[in-house]
């Protein structure tokens, strides 16, 4: 099963999601240090990358595009603050799935990821 790969620097939203995904049945790897992320994408079965916007979020979306370049099937889920219209154009154009915004309940984060990787082959329910 593909693992999923949450980017994001702040630690009490991190851990909700992190529990909320795992129950899924799914890996969840979750990162801050966004020095290491290309040689993580690149070196991890990822079906899903979730990245939650912070200040370095235009790069962690180059990242993304540069892995979905290299795998075609890998999903992506951007969360960001309302009215941060540029980030959300950048995301889509560089092939990120679903854009959410913020403030985002743990429920909904759930859903979001259940349709996505369902729609994506990578879950059957």
């Amino acid at each position: 099963m593909s693992s999923i790969l949450l980017i994001d620097d702040n630690k009490q939203i991190a851990a909700g999601c992190l529990k909320g995904l795992q129950s899924l049945g799914h890996t969840v790897i979750h990162n801050s240090v966004r020095e290491n992320l290309p040689a993580l994408m690149s070196n991890t079965k990822l079906g899903l990358v979730i990245i939650n916007s912070s200040s370095d979020s235009a790069s962690d979306i180059e990242n993304f595009a540069s892995l979905k370049s290299q795998n075609p099937g890998v999903q992506g889920i951007l969360i960001v603050e309302k009215g941060n219209f540029e980030l959300v154009v950048k995301a889509i154009n560089y092939g990120m799935n679903k854009v959410c915004i913020k403030p985002l309940e743990s429920a909904d984060l759930k859903k979001t990821v259940l349709e996505l990787l369902k729609s994506a082959g990578i879950r059957e329910e």
